[in-house]
């Protein structure tokens, strides 16, 4: 029954998005003929870990982004705005070992460059955190000290910080949180030579204070994972990202990459909106 669940629930976004993704076209041809340009929406996808069993539908997605997108760097996020093609940047959370094998085989011939977001504890270890989620293949490993220094030696590939210990900041004290979001920075800007700029919140989860962590330390931007159009760090410090994954269908993953995912980051708000007001009202 949950497989179904997820299925139809899977079925109902898409389905959602397809009609997005045909208003933002017919918004496409309807600037077109008044002699005008729309711009495309630029989405930051994250995948987590690509099992070698998974290599060829991998290998099939980055095709479709080739085919239907310009992929971007992190770094170009700051030039949004100047070409009317959509854009997509592609990140990996967690820096799991399939990073500097099938990934990084894949994203170097294919010419596209990616992100990876470290948390520097776990450097060489396996991933506690998914334990609870692990299924017969196992619980990946997170790359070792010395992959991430040989990774980062490829041109196209930018490391990011996600934190030290993959925890939930918002069960933490500020003193704690702090330590997570600089230490790990610190760590990594150490270990490869290079100036870390770009932050992942782990499980996405952050509140205001841990923004303002972030900019002392020193992060041009930092990224979470609801669902929304890219912008710039010139336009907002904070950045959403669209999840995908190999598994995804052909026709889920093409509308994750044209951007017509970003109304769930709205739905999810309202949802929470109606939520906080129902529990208020309850208390009354």
């Amino acid at each position: 029954m949950g497989n179904i669940s997820r299925s139809k629930n899977r079925g109902v976004k898409s389905v959602v998005s397809l009609f997005l993704y045909l208003m933002d076209s017919l918004a496409r041809i309807c600037f077109m003929a008044i002699g005008k340009k729309k711009r495309y929406p630029t989405t930051v996808i994250y995948y987590h870990d690509v099992h070698e069993t998974e290599c060829s539908r991998f290998s099939h997605q980055l095709d479709i982004i080739k085919k239907f997108a310009r992929p971007l760097s992190i770094h170009e996020l700051n030039g949004l705005g100047k070409d009317d093609k959509p854009h997509v940047v592609v990140t990996f959370d967690d820096g799991f070992s399939c990073v500097k094998g099938i990934v990084l085989r894949e994203m170097e011939s294919r010419g596209i460059p990616f992100t990876v977001f470290i948390p520097t504890d776990s450097m060489g270890k396996t991933a506690e955190w998914m334990n609870k989620d692990s299924t017969s293949r196992g619980t990946p490993t997170v790359m070792s000290v010395a992959d991430l220094m040989s990774l980062a030696r490829h041109d196209g590939v930018t490391i990011g910080s996600h934190c030290r210990s993959h925890v939930d900041l918002t069960g933490l004290d500020d003193g704690n949180a702090y330590r997570e979001i600089s230490m790990s920075k610190s760590i990594l800007e150490k270990n490869i030579g290079r100036k870390i700029d770009y932050l992942s919140f782990p499980h996405g989860a952050y509140s205001r204070r841990h923004l303002d962590f972030a900019k002392e330390c020193g992060y041009e931007q930092a990224f979470g994972i609801l669902p929304a159009e890219a912008k710039s760090a010139k336009e907002d410090f904070f950045c959403g990202r669209v999840r995908v994954d190999p598994s995804d269908w052909d026709l889920e993953f093409f509308l994750k990459i044209k951007g017509s995912y970003r109304w769930l980051s709205k739905a999810i708000e309202l949802k929470r909106s109606i939520k906080n007001i129902y529990n208020r009202k309850m208390l009354e």
